[in-house]
């Protein structure tokens, strides 16, 4: 497996483990991709960069993808249910039946990750 970690076309690292600006890029050989800050970075150097993973099998063609690597947003500390809660309506909201789809832990799964998104660490109900 090749990582190649691009900015503008330019080339910034390229291996099967990348370290560049206070970033470390690996791939675990369960297949988890981990991208590690190891320390806060200043404001120049916190661009989105694309990040190629490529994975060459002998007799089978090369197979890769193109990931868009951005910053996370700021830590948000504290939320509150009524910031976000359009979200959870359009998420158990059935336009067609025209009233609310049961409550289902996979909708709530999904909302508890558009708020880590946002940087939202605590959440006041």
């Amino acid at each position: 497996m090749t990582l190649t970690a691009r900015r503008n076309h330019e080339v910034l690292n390229s291996g099967p483990e990348l370290a560049f600006a206070a970033l470390s890029v690996s791939v675990a050989e369960s297949g988890w991709l981990t991208v590690d800050a190891r320390e806060e970075q200043p404001d120049n150097q916190q661009h989105p960069f694309e990040l190629e993973v490529s994975l060459q099998i002998p007799g089978h063609p090369i197979q890769s993808q193109k990931l868009q690597v951005r910053p996370a947003p700021p830590t948000r500390p504290i939320s509150y249910l009524a910031d976000l809660v359009d979200d959870l309506i359009r998420i158990f909201w059935d336009p067609e039946a025209g009233h609310f789809r049961k409550i289902e832990k996979s909708g709530f799964d999904q909302y508890f990750r558009r708020l880590q998104a946002h940087g939202v660490g605590r959440l006041i109900v």
